[in-house]
């Protein structure tokens, strides 16, 4: 077994803010470590975030990490791409979020083509909830999708606590071969978290922002639970 007291988490940024949850990380620092973020960082917990602007990621030594979250990064360095590549086929875990910086194409170019195959789906379009059915919509429930180590979180959840976590907005993402959908939207069926394998490690994409722009998954129970793991189940892959 390899027992470890910390396991460290690069958060990117793609969107900074110096206003308090404005930041497209900051709920995600706080899912990950909230301990850390309560007491000032004196009493670290098991999960170790640290976070970077999306223009400093260039400067950062990936193999200090377990696991890298880039969260709405608009674009990479080609050669950041492929130092992402041989991060994961050397055993870390990648998680992307999207956001209003995506762009599709660019995205695909990066993380999504035959010298970088990382995404687990491909981000065809913005979606948001009722432009599918055409009627007014209080957003898209979430539902587990076939079978995944990460699905049992939302059993979890009791169903109407469950039924308050609400999509608005998110990318319609089919996936790939070798892409595997998590988590859906229950109403439409369209993936919301889909998971790949690369070597030996694993990317999981996430088709919505981790902010309150476009859901809000990021106030909700299940956030935190997901969060904590994905992030347990991506930095083990290596040493299963």
């Amino acid at each position: 077994f390899d027992v470890r007291e910390t396991i460290r988490v690069l958060l990117v940024d793609g969107d900074p803010s110096e206003r308090p949850y404005a930041s497209e990380t900051d709920y995600l620092l706080r899912a990950l470590s909230p301990r850390g973020v309560a007491s000032g960082g004196r009493r670290p917990g098991s999960i170790v975030a640290e976070r970077v602007s999306w223009l400093d990621l260039p400067a950062v030594r990936l193999d200090g990490f377990d696991v890298v979250v880039l969260a709405n990064v608009a674009d990479l360095r080609a050669e950041q791409a492929k130092a992402l590549l041989a991060f994961v086929r050397a055993g870390g875990g990648l998680i992307v979020t999207l956001g209003d910086k995506i762009e599709p194409k660019l995205l695909v170019a990066r993380l999504g083509s035959e010298d970088v195959p990382l995404l687990p789906g491909v981000p065809v379009r913005r979606t948001r909830a009722g432009e599918v059915d055409g009627q007014p919509s209080p957003g898209w429930t979430i539902a587990a999708a076939g079978e995944h180590p990460l699905n049992y979180v939302v059993g979890l959840i009791p169903p109407p606590l469950l039924d308050e976590a609400r999509v608005d907005e998110l990318f319609e993402t089919p996936p790939v071969e070798g892409g595997r959908v998590v988590l859906k939207l229950a109403e439409s069926g369209l993936p919301l978290l889909l998971a790949r394998p690369c070597g030996q490690g694993q990317v999981l994409l996430l088709t919505t922002t981790a902010d309150r722009a476009w859901s809000n998954l990021a106030i909700h129970p299940l956030f935190p639970m997901l969060m904590h793991e994905a992030v347990g189940y991506l930095a083990g892959q290596a040493r299963r």
